[in-house]
């Protein structure tokens, strides 16, 4: 008997998803050195963020974000506004922009909503 990622409960499936992405993303920039400057494009959120502001923590590193639009809210559109990986991918994003040294923007509006609401500057 034969069992695919598919068949698991979407939860799970999820998760391990976000925990496999993690690893292989931490292993992919711990195997290309310490860079002075990471800059990350967001979205992606998770794992991205959390895991690119860790690296960052350990090798001393700067992490810039590029924000062109919010992770949670393109998350909603397929799992509904209420549902609660779209309030905690809307926290993870939300913490992980402030623990950033610098944040970048595509647009005016998206860095005035960033700083009235997420005091995100």
């Amino acid at each position: 008997m034969t069992y695919s990622i598919s068949a698991l409960p979407k939860l799970l499936n999820f998760v391990l998803k976000v925990v496999w992405n993690a690893i292989f993303l931490l292993y992919a920039l711990i195997q290309n050195g310490r860079f002075q400057i990471l800059l990350v494009q967001n979205p992606p959120a998770i794992p991205t963020l959390f895991v690119c502001w860790f690296y960052c923590k350990c090798m001393r590193s700067k992490l810039i974000v590029d924000w062109h639009n919010y992770a949670y809210t393109i998350l909603s559109l397929n799992v509904g506004p209420t549902h609660p990986l779209v309030r905690i991918s809307k926290i993870i994003e939300k913490c992980c922009g402030r623990l950033a040294d610098s944040n970048i923007c595509v647009t005016k509006g998206m860095r005035e909503d960033l700083q009235s609401n997420w005091n995100i500057k």
